[in-house]
């Protein structure tokens, strides 16, 4: 297939970069043991090479670029352009889709956070893993008598093997960092196609002797389904390791077949597979196999320390923005502003963001929402009016509709439908009383002082 083809040459191109970057710093290691074979002991990670994760990220970026290149031409098989963003230079790549105006489809300043993230996690999970592998041929050699000399005086090409990272690709590459290509690049066909959303989308299969059981159980009889479909909820390829399937979207409606295709007995996607990136924004994220692998290779507060760089610091709101100022008055009209927008809007938007993010019902949102800044309330000195304006609340809020939440803002969220609870039953309506109730289980406040 044509689209495989150019995902390909795109791997291609970033594979001997870090490729490379693997080798030297594998044979840096070896010289390391050499002197010092206690290391082989130790679960010391190789250093990162910011220059190969920045290589990862541009293959990362390139190929939703290209994902999203192709959502908006309608005509999917019609023939390329004379421009192929894979073998362009990043930054004339992305001149040539701002001209083309693809890139006014997405948030690209958020997006390109979300890929460099994705790239510095995949890659320092990868210095794990691969050092690990090389570890364990080591420690073979050692035990047998050899020692470490061979390795050595190995070809760069045999060493690489060694890992799974030779002969342009290898097992590791095709696994690891073709399938994060393959998600890149349709995770930018789905963002795409629902800004100009078509009748129906087509899973396309590369049927050959690599095929899998899994992919093949669409190939040959044009599985097709109207874009509405539920199924494509989680039904979006890559749908495992090494995964080559795409998808077509159908804006012709003299190319929609008379009967939709059979969902019935079809074997589900690998674990971590399949969920459409469109539906939580959340195909970027560290999947909880990311974590304990991290976690065993020593790189999680790394991983953590990036997401505050790139995206938590990045994703900020304009809001957040402007409330890191020493100005106190300056502050306190933002936080008016704040609540005043809040209290004369419905704000149908943030309570649906939050509620995806948090995992609460619209309902329940909607409940704190108007808890916090519509309703008023009874306290102890006989006031009864609105609640006055927090910075703290503020700001986790804000969190919670970019989905940058931590712990502590669904703890907020839970004292304060506990609160309202509270607040209803005519024994406890006073707001200190409430307060002190929902406290007891959810304590926000003295947790927010503890961080």
């Amino acid at each position: 297939m044509k689209q495989a083809k150019r995902l390909d040459r795109l791997s291609a191109s970033a594979w001997y970069y870090i490729s490379e970057s693997y080798y030297k710093r594998i044979i840096d290691f070896i010289k390391e043991a050499e002197k010092n074979p206690d290391l082989l002991n130790t679960t010391k990670n190789l250093p990162a090479d910011y220059g190969a994760i920045s290589v990862m990220a541009e293959m990362l970026t390139k190929s939703f670029l290209m994902g999203l290149d192709r959502s908006t031409r309608k005509m999917e098989f019609a023939e390329p352009t004379a421009e192929e963003i894979e073998t362009l230079p990043y930054a004339e790549a992305v001149e040539y889709l701002k001209k083309r105006d693809v890139l006014t489809k997405v948030d690209y300043k958020k997006l390109t956070a979300q890929l460099k993230f994705r790239a510095f996690t995949a890659s320092r999970i990868s210095d794990g893993a691969l050092l690990k592998r090389i570890n364990g041929e080591l420690i073979k050699s050692i035990e047998s008598g050899e020692g470490l000399k061979a390795f050595l005086e190995m070809t760069k090409t045999d060493l690489l093997n060694k890992v799974g990272l030779g002969n342009a690709g290898g097992w590791y590459w095709e696994t690891v960092y073709r399938t994060n290509v393959q998600t890149a690049y349709n995770a930018g066909r789905m963002m795409g196609y629902e800004q100009d959303k078509p009748y129906a989308l087509e899973l396309v299969v590369i049927d050959d002797a690599r095929t899998t059981d899994y992919c093949r159980q669409y190939a040959g009889k044009g599985f097709i389904l109207p874009y509405s479909d539920p199924f494509w909820r989680t039904h979006i390829p890559p749908f495992h390791f090494n995964c080559r399937t795409t998808i077509r979207a159908i804006y012709d409606q003299d190319e929609l077949p008379e009967s939709w295709s059979s969902k019935t007995n079809l074997a589900r996607p690998a674990k971590g597979f399949g969920k459409n990136p469109v539906m939580n924004d959340d195909w970027w994220k560290e999947l909880d196999s990311q974590v304990r692998q991290a976690k065993m290779y020593g790189v999680q507060g790394e991983i953590e320390a990036a997401k505050e760089i790139l995206i938590q610091s990045g994703a900020r709101s304009e809001i957040v923005n402007k409330l890191e100022t020493d100005d106190v008055i300056q502050q306190e009209k933002v936080l008016a502003d704040y609540y005043e927008n809040v209290r004369s809007s419905n704000n149908k938007e943030m309570i649906q963001k939050i509620a995806e993010h948090s995992g609460k019902s619209f309902g329940d949102i909607e409940k704190i929402i108007n808890h916090i800044f519509k309703e008023k309330h009874h306290f102890q000195d006989g006031r009864y009016e609105l609640f006055g304006t927090d910075e703290d609340i503020v700001r986790a809020l804000e969190r919670l509709k970019t989905g940058e939440h931590t712990d502590l803002d669904i703890l907020l969220l839970n004292h304060e439908f506990s609160e309202l609870t509270y607040m209803n039953n005519k024994k406890y309506n006073i707001y200190e009383i409430a307060h002190a109730m929902a406290n007891q289980k959810y304590n926000w406040q003295e947790a927010l002082k503890k961080k």
